[in-house]
């Protein structure tokens, strides 16, 4: 397997974004090939039940069935169905499958090109070479998913993600979190309301654990003889007399 050095793993999850990026392109390319297949062979699949013969579907059905042509119709129909499943894989992490669409759509040109029998057979060509266009550089994509999925952090590649598995971790190690801090006016409402509800020996239970508060200048700490620690909240509003 060829390595791309642009999405290759990188400590820190540096390498997230890229491989999200690559990966998204990846997978809209594989849904394009399924839309473009379906709507590319849903007319030559209709005019193949009406008895229309194409060069390069009917080659394997004439020698099932010799030259029945009804049977040779179904066939060429079974043989449209399996392109669009073989399409639908490659939706999914399988993505060799669109390198055999791509494939198939090259010889849909070719061979109708060198055993032209009908004029249909122009639809075919013009459908094989939509194909190709679409499907051009599966061989390369496919080659990048399997990288992919060889790296930390498939299939999600989310930075927040990884973020949060750290902060687990640190948990578990003893790390405390870094406090986000209060706004110092937020913490003086809350505790006004407290005591508007009655819930005053609430108050320092709550305080005590926002650390950050009682270091923030607008609170401030002191202790009395009872012992009883209490704190006063100074207002951001000042008032000259």
């Amino acid at each position: 397997m060829r390595i791309n050095p642009d999405i290759q793993e990188k400590p820190d999850h540096l390498h997230y974004p890229a491989c999200l990026g690559r990966k998204t392109e990846i997978e809209k390319q594989s849904l394009e090939i399924l839309l473009y297949t379906l709507a590319a062979l849903a007319f030559p699949t209709i005019i193949s039940i009406m008895g229309v013969r194409f060069a390069m579907f009917s080659a394997l059905p004439d020698i099932i069935f010799g030259e029945d042509g009804v049977k040779t119709a179904f066939f060429q129909v079974f043989e449209f169905f399996m392109i669009a499943v073989l399409a639908l894989l490659g939706c999914t992490k399988y993505k060799v499958f669109d390198v055999i669409v791509m494939l198939i759509y090259i010889l849909m040109v070719i061979i109708s090109l060198l055993f032209n029998e009908t004029t249909a057979d122009a639809l075919i060509v013009i459908a094989g070479l939509g194909g190709i266009w679409k499907s051009i550089g599966s061989f390369k994509a496919w080659n990048d998913y399997e990288q992919l999925m060889n790296t930390e952090g498939f299939p999600i590649f989310s930075v927040t993600l990884a973020e949060h598995d750290e902060k687990i971790a640190n948990e578990k190690n003893g790390i405390p979190s870094q406090p986000s801090g209060i706004d110092p006016t937020i913490a003086a409402q809350y505790v006004m309301s407290q005591l508007s509800s009655g819930n005053a020996d609430k108050i320092m239970p709550a305080i005590g654990e926002l650390p950050q508060i009682a270091s923030s200048p607008s609170v401030r700490r002191y202790m009395p003889e009872g012992q009883k620690e209490s704190v006063i909240l100074e207002s951001p509003m000042k008032f000259d007399v």
